[in-house]
């Protein structure tokens, strides 16, 4: 018989467990979707309406402003080599003084006994499990490789270096006034001789 119970325990406290962390499961979730809606930029605004409870999300891109303004005042100072320059470590504190202090702020307005710090600290124990740029983002506030890889892709794409169109070119000379373009064995070249013919039109007129 205190088999049986001791069984009966075991399933009741594994009940708990189960619970505690579909609880804890749903609130990194809550609040996960919720700093997406702030870096996006939407804010939920929920309106009753002849008894009828409406949600409508407002466009509210303060986050990406002020992102975006700090990574264009500071990504000069970043150069892509393996050397780490002391003024890293500044810029990189200045960032999260700002831009995730800004987040906290929004977040503590938006859920009841927000803590930044256990959220990070949950984030960093789930970090195998999760993808996508918000993580990204989340991520350069605590890990400093990550933060230097977005400077990094801000001034690539800044520079214009974020695409390179040298494969796709094909350059073909134009020999205006000869008929050497319809020489045996040429490949055909359509818009090439239609402007060969235009040219040697205009040289008859």
């Amino acid at each position: 018989m205190s088999f049986a119970v001791q069984d009966l325990n075991l399933e009741e406290e594994d009940i708990i467990v189960a619970q505690s962390t579909n609880a804890a499961d749903s609130r990194f979730d809550q609040i996960t979707g919720t700093i997406e809606d702030i870096i996006t930029g939407t804010r939920q605004v929920e309106l009753f309406c002849n008894q009828i409870l409406i949600a409508i999300f407002l466009p509210e891109p303060k986050f990406q402003q002020i992102q975006s303004d700090f990574l264009d005042k500071n990504y000069r100072h970043f150069d892509n080599t393996e050397e780490n320059k002391l003024i890293y470590t500044t810029i990189h504190k200045e960032y999260i003084n700002l831009v995730e202090k800004y987040l906290e702020n929004e977040l503590k307005k938006r859920i009841s006994n927000f803590s930044m710090k256990e959220y990070m600290n949950d984030l960093l124990s789930r970090r195998d499990e999760l993808d996508g740029e918000i993580f990204e983002i989340l991520l350069t506030f605590e890990d400093f490789i990550e933060f230097k890889e977005l400077m990094l892709s801000h001034k690539a794409s800044k520079e214009g270096r974020g695409l390179d169109l040298s494969s796709c070119l094909c350059v073909q000379s134009i020999n205006f006034g000869s008929n050497s373009s319809r020489a045996v064995g040429k490949a055909k070249t359509p818009l090439l001789d239609r402007t060969d013919v235009d040219h040697m039109d205009s040289d008859q007129d």
